[in-house]
């Protein structure tokens, strides 16, 4: 119905589930602007079925490119995916903490990404199974400082700005330690220690 050549019955399963995703994001941007999703000269249509199923496919494609299946796989394809945006966040942190007069003073630096970058951000900082982000989501972390010499950060994660509107109404996130994984919604909720260069807040470890 859709035409998609990466779809196509003739290709093999994994081949064809790995395109879920963007096909995803397509459905999304036609219900968006309120268009028929997948028009096509035939005059079909995606029932409610079809579309419930082509989102479960996508989300878990999407879940599966920056966590694997395994905890090895987890770290390597969560590292690669990453990048250096973890390590750019630690050390504007740690300049912050050391050096605070060579410092514009702002209380919020933006960055703007995909969904897939935030994707690859959450798995990286050790999350799996989060909810997959919509238009305008946003990854908020915070560095916070309790007293003299010790800071703490606060990870809120707002996967939809049309279901939440506030800031406030985010929960926070505690990343697990020692490199271990943990599904999102199960995560610790709560401030975690700032330790420079070490495992704690183990993003500076690219």
């Amino acid at each position: 119905m859709t035409e998609h050549k990466n779809i196509s019955p003739d290709q093999d399963m994994v081949s064809r589930f790995k395109k879920f995703g963007p096909l995803a994001s397509q459905m999304e941007i036609e219900r968006v602007l309120r268009m028929p999703l997948y028009a096509n000269h035939l005059g079909l249509l995606l029932t409610q079925q079809d579309e419930e199923k082509a989102l479960l496919l996508a989300n878990a494609s999407k879940r599966t490119k920056f966590t694997g299946n395994t905890d090895d796989e987890h770290r390597t394809l969560a590292r690669s995916a990453a990048g250096l945006l973890p390590l750019s966040v630690c050390q504007f942190f740690e300049n912050r903490i050391t050096k605070p007069e060579h410092m514009e003073k702002k209380s919020i630096v933006l960055f703007s990404a995909h969904d897939y970058t935030i994707m690859a951000f959450l798995s990286q900082m050790g999350f799996r199974e989060w909810q997959i982000p919509n238009f305008a989501s946003a990854l908020i972390i915070e560095l916070h400082k309790v007293c003299k010499g010790k800071f703490e950060v606060r990870i809120k994660y707002n996967p939809d700005p049309s279901i939440t509107k506030s800031v406030k109404d985010l929960r926070t996130y505690k990343m697990p330690l020692d490199n271990n994984h943990v599904n999102m919604e199960e995560a610790t909720e709560g401030s975690g220690l700032y330790l420079m260069r070490t495992s704690n807040f183990p993003l500076h470890t690219l």
